[in-house]
């Protein structure tokens, strides 16, 4: 669950962005790549056992960044 999220903004997340992973690897599918305020609340699942973030940042301004939260379901939970 994204908790808080202030990054740069932009509509193609062009500068700033977190990207969610299925899997464990840098090739594994994107769940998501998040750069808007609007991710506050969603939740994402991943359909392995792993799941990837990935940061991307060009530096060229700051804010407060962002904030998860996550939580260990069982098979057939959802």
């Amino acid at each position: 669950t994204v908790d808080q999220f202030a990054l740069e903004s932009s509509s193609k997340c062009e500068y700033d962005y977190l990207a969610i992973l299925n899997g464990g690897s840098h090739s594994s599918p994107t769940i998501a790549k998040l750069c808007q305020a609007d991710s506050v609340g969603r939740k994402y699942v991943s359909a392995t056992n792993r799941l990837r973030l990935e940061f991307v940042s060009d530096y060229s301004s700051s804010a407060s960044g962002f904030s998860l939260s996550y939580r260990v379901i069982q098979q057939g939970e959802i």
